[in-house]
């Protein structure tokens, strides 16, 4: 948002963000996070807004388009946040925002909320519901959102993989977690499961054939050996955390 583009394949474009009623949109913030709604509906959740320090988050909840630049405030979440996380939840309705402090030279971890986009209110949740981190990473890879990496209440940086419960709404602990101690500020991404490990059978062309894989791969394992891509391994397939990986 402060660069004012988007990118379009390969090109960057600028864009002239403004909200609806056609007025200069200038409440950029950092640390904030977003959600994809559809190819060109983004929901862009809390942050720090910009000034004096020390600054302090901002509850806002804003839908971007995309499309034409515009922006739309809708209602904003329980609580100011910034480092925390964000992601979808099966139904497309309901967002979880995760975590995060209230800002600058704040390391008060504060407890998860559910944001639900069709009525604009959202539910804070207790701390035993949350997991109680902070510049962590949601995501969704089919059905589950996991959560990774990140720093908790006391400087730790737990390697424990959590998926939500939509039912209970509340984490419960993966079985397997991630390899690295040093889980703060993490980078996550959804990628081919061909590119993680074999996956197609005795014919498979994908990373390491059945014969020589080992127990362990990525999570609570080791590094991959893909020596190379066929067009076979090119599939939908998302790398959900587990041990055959």
């Amino acid at each position: 948002q402060r660069s004012k583009a988007r990118l379009d394949t390969d090109i960057w474009t600028p864009m002239k963000l403004r909200w609806k009623n056609q007025s200069s949109f200038t409440e950029f913030t950092s640390g904030a996070c977003t959600v994809k709604l559809g190819k060109e509906s983004h929901l862009l959740i809390g942050g720090l807004r910009l000034g004096k320090k020390p600054r302090k988050a901002v509850a806002t909840v804003i839908r971007v388009n995309a499309t034409d630049g515009t922006m739309e405030e809708l209602a904003a979440m329980e609580k100011p946040r910034v480092s925390h996380s964000c992601e979808i939840l099966p139904g497309n309705d309901l967002v979880l925002i995760s975590g995060g402090t209230e800002g600058e030279g704040s390391t008060q971890t504060l407890p998860d909320e559910l944001y639900t986009i069709s009525t604009k209110k959202s539910l804070l949740l207790n701390i035993a519901d949350s997991i109680m981190r902070q510049s962590h990473k949601l995501i969704r890879l089919e059905e589950t959102v996991y959560g990774l990496g990140g720093t908790n209440n006391i400087g730790e940086d737990p390697s424990l993989v959590k998926a939500f419960n939509s039912q209970t709404k509340s984490w419960e602990i993966h079985s397997s977690h991630l390899m690295s101690e040093d889980t703060g500020e993490v980078a996550v991404t959804p990628f081919p499961l061909g590119s993680v490990d074999c996956v197609a059978g005795d014919s498979c062309q994908c990373g390491v054939s059945p014969a020589t894989a080992r127990a362990g791969r990525v999570v609570d394992g080791e590094e991959t050996e893909v020596r190379y891509m066929s067009p076979q391994c090119h599939h939908s397939h998302h790398a959900v955390p587990s041990e055959s990986q």
